[in-house]
């Protein structure tokens, strides 16, 4: 089973540090949060900037990804933010991967109707 943070991110470019007043461009910037979602019950805001994932960096949003797909559903983890310019650390316990979010296989295989 795949774990499951529930937020959608996005490199932090040039323009958005600039106009963040972030230091550097690392981390993954939380685009949105789904709600109800194992990041929006652990406090994670859309804004923040992830800059560490169970004790690991997060350089980039694609650095993300692997880390919370490989975290067994249900482990509670330590996650890094910043946040108007202050770092705090959240704790989140990671959920289960929705199916129909499948990001590798087969494209159409068991695919049923659209919701």
């Amino acid at each position: 089973m795949r774990g499951y943070l529930g937020v959608n991110i996005q490199d932090v470019t040039p323009d958005l540090a600039a106009a963040m007043d972030l230091k550097s461009r690392e981390g993954a910037l939380v685009a949105s949060v789904v709600e109800q979602g194992p990041a929006a019950q652990g406090g994670v805001q859309r804004g923040d900037v992830i800059t560490a994932f169970n004790g690991k960096p997060v350089a980039d949003a694609t650095a993300l990804p692997p880390l919370v797909a490989t975290t067994a559903p249900g482990t509670t983890v330590p996650v890094t933010v910043l946040r108007n310019g202050q770092s705090r650390t959240l704790t989140v316990t990671i959920g289960r991967q929705p199916e129909e979010r499948t990001e590798a296989g087969p494209a159409e295989e068991g695919r049923g109707p659209s919701r």
